[in-house]
């Protein structure tokens, strides 16, 4: 069950910009969520779990109203899922139980695209309630000119001081570090979409401390440059990239660790690599070579010329062990003599 922050609850600004029937709500609506903070949308259950001891229970339209309100001022995600809706709640890693259900793994996810998009909402939002009028930004640009037209400050300063312009600039303050819990489940969405681009199952290929550590190092490293979203869409373009990439996706290269997140140099050289021209990489699988090979050995017969299998060992057909399309190709030489214009034939309609 996920824990209320008192703070939010009492003096938060986005539920502060509800309704009051919403703000009331929200404490049953969110404590009913589970341990990934995600509620299913289904009216029944939500009144037999919720509002079993009201004498009058809200109803659907009422319900979906004020969802719509949690949803535009930035507290909850909305999603549909194999038909059914679903809310994820925004809200720290650390109000929410460590150790997960079984009934909370099964529980969909958002996609990263749509919490992404939250995000994007979550700091217009921001920029859109915070103070915004002509009189106090004139203010702001006059204190401003006051601040780099003024000299030698004595008091307070040191005499004689100067304070920082263009031709003195102030190094840089470093950026705090983010805590575990604000990366978290951005990582986790990343992940997610790592697996689903590359076709990898998350039950056998998991999101380990050591993977998660070592996306989180890269992803502050590169939010020194820009910020943390800006690093979230470069390393979500590293995964692209990389299933972009005929010669790992082909030959296996796809570990998330060797293959993005090992170092700052393997993160740049994943992110800025382009597609080559034609798209395959001038990379070409195993089976593919062999049946070059064979291509090119038999082209020039006579495609009446009859073949055994020791003419397909020639080219490493039967030796190297080239795949099913092949060995197929080579029973058909062991099963007797075969034409050059049977064998190419063969091959190539497996390819």
């Amino acid at each position: 069950m996920a824990i209320i922050d008192p703070d939010g609850l009492f003096h938060g600004e986005r539920l502060a910009a509800c309704s009051e029937m919403a703000q009331l709500y929200w404490p049953r609506f969110f404590v009913a969520s589970n341990g990934y903070a995600r509620l299913e949308l289904s009216y029944a259950s939500i009144i037999s779990k919720i509002f079993g001891s009201f004498r009058k229970p809200p109803e659907a339209a009422e319900i979906w109203s004020v969802f719509e309100e949690y949803a535009a001022n930035c507290l909850v995600v909305l999603y549909e899922h194999e038909g059914v809706w679903w809310a994820q709640f925004d809200t720290s890693q650390k109000y929410l139980p460590r150790f997960k259900t079984v009934r909370d793994e099964k529980s969909p996810a958002p996609s990263f695209e749509i919490m992404e998009k939250h995000r994007a909402a979550y700091l217009a939002w921001k920029s859109s309630n915070s103070i915004n009028n002509e009189s106090f930004r004139k203010s702001s640009e006059d204190f401003g000119t006051f601040r780099r037209e003024r000299r030698g400050v004595g008091v307070g300063v040191g005499v004689g001081e100067e304070l920082p312009d263009a031709t003195h600039p102030r190094p840089p303050a470093p950026q705090p570090d983010l805590p575990e819990g604000d990366l978290t489940p951005r990582i986790e969405r990343l992940f997610s979409y790592y697996c689903r681009k590359l076709k990898r199952d998350p039950k056998r290929y998991a999101l380990t401390d050591v993977r998660r550590k070592k996306a989180r190092s890269r992803i502050l490293e590169r939010a020194r440059l820009s910020d943390v979203d800006t690093a979230l869409q470069e390393a979500k373009q590293c995964v692209d990239n990389l299933a972009a990439s005929s010669y790992h996706v082909d030959g296996g290269y796809v570990d998330w660790i060797e293959q993005i997140f090992k170092s700052p140099e393997e993160f740049d050289k994943r992110l800025n690599w382009k597609q080559p021209q034609g798209g395959t990489n001038g990379f070409k699988s195993k089976d593919q070579r062999t049946l070059d090979a064979l291509t090119a050995s038999l082209a020039g017969d006579d495609q009446s010329r009859t073949h055994t299998a020791g003419d397909f060992a020639a080219v490493g057909v039967i030796e190297g062990g080239a795949g099913p399309v092949l060995h197929r190709v080579a029973e058909l030489g062991h099963g007797g003599p075969a034409s050059s214009s049977e064998v190419i034939r063969e091959a190539q309609r497996g390819r």
